[in-house]
C-alpha cells in the first residue's frame, strides 16, 4: 500500500524524526511504498514559527498566512496519492494536525488516517475517532503495530491488534499495547538525505540506546509512558552506528534516550567497545546527575567520543530537588558537572522555574547556583514549569496551587537577570543557535567539539 508519514511543523528543526525513520524502515520492510513529509524540515513559514514561539498553536484558529500554509501541506500530502496517511502527533502540533487530517478526509474519505506519537499516550484521543478526524490511533510503539494494521486494512479484515484504537459500531475499541522487550529486533531507522540537509544539525542523526526510565521524578511521565525500561545491546547499537557511517557518511549522533546512564555497566561496556572499534565518532545525550558516576567515567566517556551531555539540573535549591523526588543534591550536581567539564565534555544544563514548592528564595538559589558554577556550565536552558496531568505531582497537595502565569513571571525574571553579554551561553528560547554562537566564541575548544 501507499503510505505517507507526515509530521506537521514543530519548533525544533534540529534533525529528522527518529520515530518516522523507524516507522519507514518497518513499513518498507513489509513491502509498502512510503513517502515522508516532515513539514518542519521541508518548509519554513515566519508566521508559523512566530505562533510556535508564542505558544499560540493550541488555539483552533489560523490567520490567512497560516491557512495558506495549511492548504499547501494538504495539497502536498494528497499529491503523494496515499492509501494511508500516518501523522506523528505532539502537544505542540496537535491543532494543525487535526485541521489537516480533517481536510484530507473531506477531500477523499477513502484515505485512512492514523494518529500516533507522544500525544496519543498522554491524552484521551477517543474524541478524534468519534468525530471521524482519524480512523485509527496507535498507542505506544508503532514499528511492529503499524505494519500489522496496514496488512488488515489492505485485506479489509476485522482485527484486534494490541496498541490500536479504532471505532466499530459507534464504539471505541482498544487492546492495551505491549512493549517490545527485545529492542535489538527493530529494523535500523532510515533517514532521507533531503531531510538531513534541511535540518539545523545536518551532520548528526538521532539514535536510541534504550527506552524508558526507572526513576520517579514527580514532574515526569517517561516511566509511565514507556512502561518501565528496556535496553539495546551495545553490539546492536554499534552495528547501527556503522550502518549510518556507511550509508550516510554520518559520524555524529545524539541519543534521544530519557537518560543514557540508566545502566552504568552497559554505558561502560559501550564506551569500551566504541574505543576498541576505533570508529572516531562524536555523540552525546541526556544524562541524569548520578552519585555513581566519577571522574574516571567521564574521562572514559570523552575518550569514547562523548562530547556533549544534557544534564537535568532542574533547580539550585536542595529543598525543591527533594520535592521533585530527584534523589540528588546540589553537591552531587556540582561534582558531576565539574568532572564532565574538566573531561572536555560540553555541559548543558536544563533548569525549570515555577515548580509548585518553589519560593522566591528557591528561585534566587537557582540563579546564584548558575552564577557560581558558570565555569563548568557551557550552556543552559531555563523553562517555565508546566503541570502534566499524567505526572505523579498531581497526587501532591502542592500541585493544587500551581499557577502557570507565576511560572512565566519567574522565567521572565531569570531572563532579565542573565540578559547580559557575559552570559552569552544562555539558552532559553533558541538553544541551538545560541549554542553555535557559544562555540564560535570559544575558539580554544571549537575544534574539539562537534555539537
Amino acid at each position: 500500500m501507499r503510505i505517507t508519514l507526515s509530521l506537521m511543523p514543530l519548533y525544533s528543526r534540529e534533525s529528522p524524526s527518529l520515530a518516522i525513520a523507524y516507522l519507514a524502515s518497518h513499513l518498507k520492510q513489509a513491502g509498502n511504498t512510503v513517502n515522508r513529509l516532515e513539514f518542519n524540515l521541508r518548509f519554513k513559514n515566519k508566521a508559523w514559527i512566530s505562533m510556535l514561539e508564542n505558544n499560540s498553536l493550541k488555539r483552533e484558529f489560523f490567520d490567512n498566512s497560516i491557512k495558506r500554509y495549511m492548504d499547501h501541506c494538504i495539497k502536498t500530502i494528497i499529491a503523494t496519492k496515499p492509501d494511508i496517511v500516518g501523522f506523528s502527533v505532539y502537544s505542540s502540533n496537535v491543532e494543525p494536525t487535526k485541521f489537516v487530517a480533517k481536510s484530507i478526509k473531506e477531500l477523499n474519505p477513502n484515505i485512512k488516517i492514523v494518529f500516533g506519537g507522544p500525544f496519543s499516550l498522554i491524552e484521551d484521543c477517543r474524541s478524534y475517532l468519534m468525530s471521524r478526524i482519524t480512523d485509527y490511533i496507535l498507542i505506544g510503539e508503532g514499528e511492529k503495530t503499524f505494519p500489522k494494521l496496514v496488512e488488515y486494512i489492505e485485506k479489509d479484515e476485522s482485527y484486534d491488534i494490541p496498541g490500536v484504537m479504532s471505532i466499530k459500531d459507534g464504539k471505541v475499541k482498544y487492546l492495551e499495547w505491549i512493549p517490545d522487550n527485545y529492542l535489538d529486533s527493530l529494523e535500523f531507522p532510515k533517514f532521507l538525505l533531503e531531510d538531513l540537509k534541511n535540518s539545523e544539525v545536518p551532520w548528526r542523526v538521532p539514535m536510541s540506546l534504550s527506552r524508558g526510565c526507572l526513576y520517579n521524578c514527580s514532574f515526569c511521565t517517561q516511566k509511565k509512558l514507556w512502561k518501565g525500561y528496556r535496553q539495546r545491546s551495545a553490539d546492536n547499537v554499534i552495528k547501527e552506528i556503522k550502518h549510518h557511517i556507511s550509508n550516510l557518511g554520518i559520524k555524529s549522533f545524539r541519543f534521544n534516550d530519557s537518560l543514557i546512564n540508566m545502566n552504568t555497566d552497559f554505558l561502560k561496556y559501550f564506551c569500551e567497545s566504541l574505543i576498541d572499534e576505533n570508529l572516531h565518532v562524536k555523540w552525546g545525550g541526556n544524562f541524569r546527575i548520578d552519585r555513581r558516576i566519577d571522574k574516571d567515567m567521564f574521562i572514559l566517556l570523552q575518550k569514547a567520543g562523548c562530547n556533549f551531555i544534557y544534564f537535568g539540573l532542574e533547580s539550585g535549591s536542595d529543598k525543591v530537588l527533594k520535592s521533585m523526588n530527584k534523589d540528588i543534591t546540589t553537591d552531587i550536581i556540582i561534582k558531576n558537572i565539574r568532572d564532565a567539564h574538566e573531561s572536555e565534555i560540553w555541559v548543558h544544563g536544563y533548569f525549570m522555574v515555577g515548580f509548585p514548592s518553589e519560593t522566591e528564595v528557591d528561585l534566587n538559589k537557582t540563579v546564584q547556583f548558575i552564577k557560581k558554577n558558570k565555569k563548568h556550565i557551557d550552556s543552559f536552558m531555563v523553562n517555565a514549569f508546566q503541570l502534566d496531568s499524567n505526572a505523579e505531582i498531581n497526587n501532591i497537595d502542592s500541585a493544587m496551587s500551581f499557577d502557570y502565569t507565576e511560572s512565566m513571571r519567574r522565567l521572565e525574571k531569570v531572563k532579565s537577570i542573565f540578559n547580559d553579554e557575559k552570559y552569552y551561553y544562555l539558552l532559553i528560547d533558541k538553544p541551538y543557535q545560541a549554542r553555535f554562537d557559544r562555540v564560535s566564541k570559544r575558539d580554544d575548544i571549537k575544534d574539539k567539539i562537534y555539537l
